[in-house]
């Protein structure tokens, strides 16, 4: 609203310098509309780790982020059977930008 880019910047540059865990990071980066490409590494973490995304993990995030993110992992786990990408892998794949819709800015 004010126009404070260089506050924002360094708002950001904080965030990504902190050990936050995947889902709250989306939901901060959400919360205050930054740079959707932020999300990546986020969403790359969330579609390859084992475990599913829990309920109060899901109750932080809106109800189409939650959907999206459990079909990017059954997408991620039935493609192919060949070796997965790692979390890099994925992030540099236009499955990530594509499925999660990065490639606008603001959320």
């Amino acid at each position: 609203m004010w126009g404070f880019t260089e506050v924002e910047n360094l708002c950001v540059r904080e965030l990504e310098n902190l050990s936050l865990p995947p889902v709250e990071r989306i939901r901060i980066y959400q919360q205050f509309k930054l740079d959707k490409v932020l999300l990546l590494e986020p969403f790359a973490q969330l579609t390859i780790r084992t475990e599913p995304i829990s309920l109060e993990e899901g109750q932080s995030l809106d109800l189409e982020t939650c959907l999206r993110i459990a079909k990017a992992r059954e997408l991620y786990r039935v493609s192919g059977s060949g070796p997965k990408p790692s979390v890099t892998g994925l992030q540099n794949s236009s499955f990530i930008r594509h499925f999660f819709n990065l490639d606008s800015f603001a959320l």
